[in-house]
């Protein structure tokens, strides 16, 4: 017998044996409804983490042009703002 069979038969004794090493999914077994919250959490978390990297990086390329061009970062002055916030009081 190779070493691959060897392993290979070694590890489906241990998940015939521990059949809860083979429970590793919450999700499909019906697990704990928090465990499941937590891991769908997680997983949202993991997807979402690229968008916020590219979108970070993509920002910072996106404020250095701005910035070349000459324009001032925040393009909107305190003045600006502060009118904003009076129109919105007296509505």
């Amino acid at each position: 017998m190779s070493c691959w069979r060897i392993l290979m038969l070694g590890l489906a004794v241990v998940a015939v044996v521990l059949p809860t090493s083979a429970w590793s999914c919450a999700v499909c077994w019906g697990g704990d409804e928090a465990l499941s919250r937590g891991l769908n959490a997680s997983v949202f978390f993991m997807m979402s983490m690229p968008f916020v990297v590219g979108g970070s990086i993509l920002g910072v390329f996106y404020v250095a042009h701005q910035r070349a061009q000459g324009q001032k970062w925040p393009y909107v002055s305190w003045q600006q703002v502060q009118t904003w916030f009076r129109k919105e009081d007296r509505a």
